[in-house]
């Protein structure tokens, strides 16, 4: 894997906290993990009371919380309000005001990913993740409009590269699989580490090896007056 120099990467998720109908979560937590080794500064952010959470705390309680920031002691974390409009461009444009790099998740609130990638920037490397692993997904492809916008789409799983390539024929696709399989009936399933780890690798060096913005976009502002 690439040495970057120290990036700050702002992270979108479900939730890094609870993987309860959010496989994802193991994805995040090894890049927490990968990105501390690298002396890199990860922020993750989910909802508050997501889903996940909502049923993580109702299956074991407070301490499935203490047993997360005694495991991951290394992953920073934050919670935010569901927000809607111009208090969610103003929020977002806030928080990636310093940022190098944005993730967000596939099954992300969907405004929240349409505004990130209206909010790519020359500094601003954005990327959608989408691993596979979410059953409930929609079977649509993206939007031309998201494909024009993200810097890139991040794929775990090869079989996706044919919907993603529906939205548009430009659209930047990289992937950074194999992931290790789900086992989809299982919630205490737990992914290979070692295949995990090599994914992650392999999912940084996509990342900082993409160009800041995708060739020939337009500049244009945002509601804020921030060009993108």
């Amino acid at each position: 894997m690439s040495s970057p120099g120290k990036l700050r990467w702002i992270i979108f998720t479900s939730s890094v906290i609870s993987t309860v109908d959010n496989p994802d979560a193991h994805l995040w937590r090894a890049l927490g993990v990968a990105a501390a080794r690298m002396s890199q500064s990860a922020t993750f952010y989910e909802p508050r009371a997501n889903a996940p959470l909502r049923a993580l705390l109702e299956r074991s309680g407070s301490r499935a919380l203490e047993e997360f920031r005694a495991r991951h002691a290394e992953i920073v974390y934050r919670t935010h309000e569901q927000r809607r409009g111009a208090d969610l461009v103003e929020w977002m444009s806030r928080t990636l005001a310093t940022a190098d790099v944005a993730l967000i998740q596939s099954t992300a609130s969907p405004d929240l990913i349409a505004w990130l990638g209206k909010l790519t920037r020359p500094h601003l490397r954005t990327f959608l993740v989408d691993t596979g692993w979410n059953t409930h997904e929609p079977a649509s492809s993206p939007s031309p409009e998201l494909a024009s916008e993200m810097t890139a789409f991040l794929l775990g799983d090869e079989q996706l590269v044919a919907r993603y390539r529906q939205a548009s024929p430009s659209a930047r696709i990289l992937t950074f699989g194999p992931l290790p399989s789900l086992d989809s009936g299982d919630d205490q399933w737990e992914p290979d580490a070692t295949m995990l780890a090599s994914a992650v690798d392999r999912l940084i060096d996509a990342v900082i090896h993409t160009n800041q913005v995708a060739p020939g976009r337009p500049s244009s502002p945002d509601p804020n007056g921030l060009r993108h």
